[in-house]
């Protein structure tokens, strides 16, 4: 019975990791699968833009 239980978490896991990478690999979006919006792409033209915006003051 536990092996059972152990097994059933295990798959569970694995479904989760593999549901994870599936969503990663299927996404247009830039940054990572969770969808929080939590992680984003550099954009380096921006970056540069601000740090000129920022000297400029």
């Amino acid at each position: 019975m536990q092996e059972i239980l152990i097994l059933l978490i295990f798959l569970a896991a694995v479904a989760y990791l593999v549901r994870m990478f599936w969503r990663q690999a299927k996404s247009n979006e830039p940054g990572c699968a969770k969808g929080c919006g939590g992680c984003s792409t550099l954009n380096p033209d921006l970056i540069e833009k601000q740090i000129k915006a920022a000297n400029r003051k």
